[in-house]
């Protein structure tokens, strides 16, 4: 370790960790104490300089810090989650609602009224692509209808995707208030990168778009072989592998679930070492013992479950004796463990995310009877995770039967 961070990391341990006394916090609970605010701030700038030195060492010791910042907030999620009452049961789709998915396909495709009213982000599109290439892997009914559609969706992000491979963020979105004015604020810094309502610029947080749109396209590629779609994955994998780290854990978990995949359909060792290095350095250093990811951003069930389908889908293409294999699979069945439990105690939300990491692992770890007891209290019906549900119950019954 640099002398640079011995002398950071002893100056915020002389500086206490500021740490509240009383109940532990809640979820929607944040740090008030402005001496603790400002000591997680230093520590989180501390953590940003150890991922430009990408030493796994420094991410370490410095994500140490942020979580004895934290006190008893690290874990704790910045928001509180709607959930359903334990032990209840979650909708999920029928025959019926696959037709019905069916007769709307035009208006929440691509240019479609719905999707002007309603869409986004173009994560939006991969995602609706994503579902639909998983009913065509099913072999529902209109399978053909729905591998149409996907290549639609697929030829939609081709459409927007840089020079440079990444994807961009809409300049105007319909979003919450907080990401619009986050939005126009980018572009009125860089009116040269708003082209066609998009912003056009490699940014932090590209990831999280650019892994959407690349895994959906070698998924594409996969089952429609088509050659444009893997060579567009390419482009976009390319790009992630030399992106910088971002100290936003979920961020770089979407560049290990896209280069997973593409190590999966490509075969190439590159793009399964690019994504053990991200998960080493970019998600895992955040997980404490407990199976919760620390700083409280990252402790909400939404990204604790993306970043699980990240690891999830990294495990499917690290070979058992790969070095990083061990506690790459210890981690992420912790990681699983933890919120399953929470779903037990506290009830299920409606979250798609969930429900679709939560099935990818239990594909992958095999039965557990307490996984699958959440798994039935988690909702959240999506085109996505619609497609995650016929698979999984193609494999072992005919859906509707």
């Amino acid at each position: 370790m640099t002398l640079y961070w011995l002398l950071v990391l002893s100056s915020l341990s002389s500086s206490g960790s500021h740490a509240l006394g009383g109940d532990d916090p809640k979820p929607g609970q944040v740090p008030t104490d402005p001496g603790q605010i400002a000591h997680v701030r230093v520590a989180r700038q501390a953590l940003a300089a150890a991922m430009r030195e990408a030493d796994l060492d420094s991410i370490v010791a410095a994500e140490a810090e942020v979580r004895k910042s934290l006190g008893p907030f690290a874990g704790v999620p910045e928001t509180a989650e709607t959930l359903t009452s334990p032990g209840t049961k979650a909708q999920r789709p029928s025959a019926a609602d696959f037709k019905k998915l069916t007769a709307r396909m035009g208006s929440i495709a691509s240019g479609g009224n719905d999707a002007k009213n309603n869409r986004m982000e173009l994560r939006n599109s991969a995602y609706l692509a994503i579902g639909l290439l998983a009913m065509a892997e099913a072999k529902l009914p209109d399978a053909t209808e729905y591998r149409k559609q996907a290549a639609v969706e697929l030829d939609y992000l081709i459409s927007k995707q840089a020079d440079e491979g990444y994807f961009p963020y809409p300049a105007d979105p319909i979003a919450p208030p907080h990401l619009q004015k986050l939005a126009a604020k980018v572009a009125k810094e860089n009116p040269d990168k708003v082209k066609g309502g998009l912003i056009y610029l490699a940014a932090d947080g590209a990831q999280f778009d650019t892994g959407c749109a690349s895994f959906a396209l070698a998924y594409g590629h996969e089952l429609l072989k088509e050659e444009r779609f893997l060579q567009a994955a390419r482009k976009a994998g390319d790009w992630a592998l030399d992106f910088p780290l971002s100290t936003n854990w979920n961020y770089n978990s979407f560049s290990v679930w896209q280069l997973a995949k593409l190590a999966e359909v490509t075969g190439e060792r590159k793009y399964r070492d690019g994504a053990v290095r991200m998960a080493r350095l970019g998600v895992l250093p955040g997980l404490m013992d407990n199976g919760r990811w620390s700083d409280q951003h990252n402790a909400k069930a939404v990204y604790h479950w993306i970043m699980v389908r990240g690891l999830v889908a990294l495990l499917r293409v690290l070979p058992g004796e790969d070095p990083d294999a061990k506690v790459i699979h210890a981690k992420t069945k912790l990681a699983v463990q933890s919120r399953v439990e929470d779903v037990l105690r506290d009830g299920g939300g409606n979250s798609v995310h969930a429900y679709v990491a939560l099935a990818e692992a239990l594909d992958f770890f095999g039965p557990e009877e307490r996984w699958e007891r959440a798994m039935d209290e988690i909702g959240g019906i999506s085109p996505y995770s619609a497609g995650v549900f016929a698979r999984r119950e193609a494999r072992t019954k005919s859906l509707g039967k």
